[in-house]
């Protein structure tokens, strides 16, 4: 029971940082503190012990959703990008042994990412960027619903926001970045949080310290359904690059547009929302996103 309290009231402080800039008309800042000064009564995340994972036992019927996935979507038509993997190269990042394959550039092994939103006119050739390990197909912990990471990671912008968390947004952000890799089964560096990629700029203006948690939060992110996402439309970070095939015109969506099919069955409704909104694009921001 007491597992599923701090389940809860984890994902209570996820939502509640989603609606921060609702504060005035749903006191959440109030709600937030609710949390923080109250762990007898409504306790997070404290370890990698309590976070939310399906672990797939890898028998019949309770395999890894990816378990019978084709070569071609996992392997030979799926790339990590250059965002992503140069930095964990930067860093020596030991994660990369677990997420990617090694690819050969100029006859060295290496992590090797694609260009992001690259032209439909390019064609990558099959092996020679990085992708899937197959021991992810068979991995038992895609089942994630929540980390313990993240709760370090939110917990640093609270503390980086003013609110009383007992630690700094420093100490919490290397626990996150301790949690991520301790998740994932690998030895953190002893030196990893010194390393001049990943060193927290306690120093630095809100900005530069909310995008480095927000960088290194949205690595831990990995397999972790659309919170990455979600993050990012919040807070704007991290700074993803745009490649030359998007369009100068498109935008970074900041919301699924109703599917088609309501159109048929519920047409009436639909209409009303559309125009309680404003509109149904992609460019359309979320009541709490605005």
């Amino acid at each position: 029971m007491l597992k599923w309290k701090k389940f809860s009231n984890s994902l209570k402080l996820r939502l509640l940082l989603r609606l921060l800039k609702r504060d005035g008309e749903l006191n959440i800042a109030e709600q937030i503190n609710a949390i923080l000064t109250d762990p007898a009564n409504r306790p997070v995340f404290t370890s990698n012990d309590d976070e939310a994972i399906f672990k797939y036992p890898g028998t019949f019927p309770y395999f890894n959703p990816f378990y019978n996935t084709r070569q071609l979507e996992w392997r030979d038509g799926a790339y990590f990008t250059r965002f992503f993997l140069d930095r964990l190269n930067t860093d020596q990042d030991p994660r990369r042994s677990v997420w990617a394959l090694k690819v050969k550039k100029n006859n060295i092994d290496t992590f090797s990412g694609i260009e992001s939103g690259y032209p439909t006119s390019v064609e990558y050739a099959v092996g020679a960027n990085s992708s899937y390990p197959d021991a992810l197909k068979t991995y038992q912990g895609l089942g994630v619903m929540m980390t313990y990471a993240e709760m370090e990671f939110i917990k640093a912008e609270l503390a980086l926001r003013g609110f009383n968390t007992g630690s700094t947004p420093k100490q919490h952000y290397e626990k996150g970045i301790l949690a991520s890799m301790t998740q994932w089964g690998v030895t953190m560096p002893s030196d990893f949080t010194s390393r001049p990629g990943v060193l927290y700029n306690e120093s630095g203006s809100f900005d530069q310290q909310l995008e480095q948690i927000m960088l290194q939060k949205y690595f831990a992110y990995f397999f972790v359904d659309y919170q990455s996402w979600f993050e990012k439309r919040r807070t704007g970070y991290p700074v993803l690059p745009r490649g030359s095939g998007i369009p100068a015109e498109n935008q970074f969506p900041v919301r699924v547009p109703y599917p088609t099919y309501l159109q048929s069955l519920n047409p009436t409704n639909l209409a009303d929302a559309v125009k309680e909104m404003g509109g149904d694009n992609s460019n359309i921001k979320v009541w709490w996103d605005k």
